[in-house]
């Protein structure tokens, strides 16, 4: 029954989110989120929903933002999905570039970078390593 409500909690969330009702979409997917905590729903899911959570954030809350893409980089990295991590470090830098915001911060903006270049720099050619450059 928990796996029911989250598959309708996050097909709500993706529903929302694509006619911009980011408030509905981030209620829709914390719910999912607590109810996978709650069930032990795998890591590789949990962490594909933080970092969905954390691009819907942006639109409403910056900080909160960099709170759920930290937690997606933590979870995915203990799990060795360090590509998907490796994105969030580039987007993450992207946010903390961004001059006049409130996240503005190049010393984070650079450190992100790096980190995202450390992994995406060992694969091949990829248009999220062009992207990165």
């Amino acid at each position: 029954m928990a796996e029911k409500a989250i598959d309708y909690l996050v097909r709500a969330g993706r529903a929302a989110n694509s006619v911009f009702a980011y408030n509905d979409a981030m209620a829709h997917w914390e719910g999912a989120f607590e109810l996978m905590e709650e069930h032990g729903s795998d890591a590789r899911t949990r962490a594909d929903l933080l970092a969905l959570l954390g691009e819907v954030a942006y639109q409403i809350d910056q900080t909160k933002s960099v709170q759920y893409r930290e937690s997606a980089i933590a979870l995915y990295e203990s799990i060795c999905c360090f590509d998907e991590a490796a994105l969030i470090h580039s987007n993450l830098s992207t946010s903390f570039a961004m001059p006049g915001q409130p996240l503005s911060n190049n010393a984070l903006a650079k450190e992100h970078l790096r980190r995202a270049e450390s992994v995406l720099a060992e694969g091949p050619e990829t248009s999220s390593l062009a992207l990165l450059y």
